[in-house]
């Protein structure tokens, strides 16, 4: 199980929860260190460590520079729209005249500024908070699972709002305000890169993505894509960086893991004795309301539990999350090969609770080798235009264009570890990832949610 988020934007456009749970969420924020990870301070049955205290205090960012405020205030002043699919639709280019989102974009244009104003500031930490006392009873109050991220709902909303104005300028004879407009997505979506939970990894890269697909989609566009990739170069060197690995996202799932065993089990007396929290079997229905797939009844779980014991329970658990986060450290075209060891070890804890609350935990580092595999490209392209436009030519190999460039870091195709595909063709030249299957298909693009076919830079699909 990943602790992701739930949203109700009518009910709360301020909140994002990060308690419901999905295999497909994803998150995180800056690479948590070795210290980090030591420090973070082991569960007791006695007095409960309050994790999300730890956390936010791990991740301060002075008043000066944290641009929290101003995202929120966006956030509260942002409209919901009926037909999100179209916004997205728009956010994709080119413009189509939607009257619902042409009628959206004038009534936001405030909020999407102030949007895209908080996106200048050097650092962001939204934070995370204790939501309302839930399932589970007043001892559940402050749980990390019952956490919430004030202003990360409308997110992904504002972003496509601002590539939907991007392209809407596009249509108007104004071609500079999608390149404004999705650098200023792409800062956005670094932002979250300081946030702790999965919710938020998954909304950077999804925000990431669709910023990098936005100024590839802008280039194949143009009039002149050597002339505009010659002016975007430095811009987005300044405004991208490397994108975050899942280990502050992971980490912050073992914590909640740890939050849920000092909880689930209550001291029961000096001699280190304990027993099973009857407000267990609320949480977990509550839990299982919202994991895909059968679990297993309570009464198996508690046995489970009262086998187990804290201490074997704890040791488990760690082991796990150790394991887990080693492997996220790895390179993603390694990353692969280890996943299904890593499964089989989250399937083979003792706490039947525990199983599922890691179910799919190994799945959004998938998502996180895609969006790596889109900035690497989309930066070897601009590097690749911009060449052109220096030089007249383009170049010979991507080893070559490294060299001269300095841009080695982005040539490596995420999914293989080797150079991305590039090759000159009669138009121009190709370029690609191999994409998830990790196998050349001659730029035969992966069809979404497949894996067979390859991940084309150039030409955009």
């Amino acid at each position: 199980m990943s602790t992701c988020g739930t949203y109700d934007r009518r009910r709360n456009p301020r909140f994002f929860s990060v308690l419901a749970v999905a295999s497909l969420c994803l998150g995180g924020a800056l690479a948590a260190g070795e210290d980090v990870r030591e420090r973070a301070p082991r569960p007791s049955l006695r007095e409960h460590v309050d994790y999300l205290s730890w956390l936010n205090n791990e991740r301060a960012v002075a008043a000066e520079l944290n641009a929290a405020r101003a995202y929120i205030a966006a956030a509260a002043s942002i409209e919901p729209i009926e037909d999100r699919a179209a916004l997205k639709h728009a956010s994709a280019g080119p413009w189509h005249d939607l009257p619902a989102v042409r009628s959206w974009l004038d009534r936001q244009e405030g909020a999407l500024g102030r949007f895209r104003d908080a996106s200048q500031a050097e650092r962001s930490y939204l934070g995370i908070k204790s939501a309302a006392v839930g399932p589970g009873g007043p001892d559940w109050h402050g749980a990390m699972i019952r956490a919430v991220v004030p202003g990360l709902g409308v997110f992904e909303e504002a972003a496509e709002g601002l590539l939907a104005q991007g392209w809407q300028a596009w249509s108007a004879g104004d071609k500079g305000a999608i390149i404004d407009n999705a650098l200023a997505t792409l800062r956005a979506s670094h932002h979250l890169e300081h946030e702790w939970t999965m919710v938020a990894k998954m909304t950077s890269l999804t925000v990431a993505e669709r910023s990098y697909y936005a100024l590839a989609q802008a280039l194949s566009r143009s009039d002149d894509p050597a002339s505009l990739a010659a002016s975007l170069s430095g811009r987005l060197a300044a405004a991208d960086s490397p994108l975050a690995d899942m280990t502050d996202a992971y980490l912050f799932q073992k914590l909640t893991a740890w939050d849920i065993l000092q909880r689930v089990y209550v001291s029961d007396g000096a001699d280190g004795s304990w027993q099973v929290h009857d407000h267990g079997s609320t949480m977990y229905r509550h839990l299982t309301s919202l994991v895909s797939g059968e679990s297993p009844p309570w009464e198996d779980v508690r046995a489970s539990l009262v086998s187990t014991g804290f201490t074997k329970d704890l040791a488990e658990v760690s082991a796990y999350f150790d394991r887990l986060l080693e492997w996220s450290g790895s390179a993603h075209h390694l990353a692969a090969a280890g996943e299904g060891a890593i499964s089989a070890s989250g399937e083979g804890l003792s706490d039947l609770m525990m199983r599922v609350f890691v179910r799919g935990m190994t799945t959004p580092r998938r998502q996180c080798t895609r969006a790596a595999a889109v900035q690497h490209g989309t930066r070897l392209l601009v590097n690749v235009l911009a060449y052109r436009k220096e030089t007249g030519r383009y170049c010979d190999s991507l080893d070559a264009l490294a060299e001269l460039r300095g841009i080695e870091q982005w040539i490596v195709d995420p999914y293989s570890g080797r150079p991305f595909v590039y090759a000159r063709t009669r138009e121009g030249f190709v370029l690609y990832s191999v994409g998830p299957d990790r196998k050349d298909d001659a730029a035969r693009p992966f069809l979404p949610g497949g894996e067979a076919g390859d991940l084309v830079i150039w030409p955009v699909p």
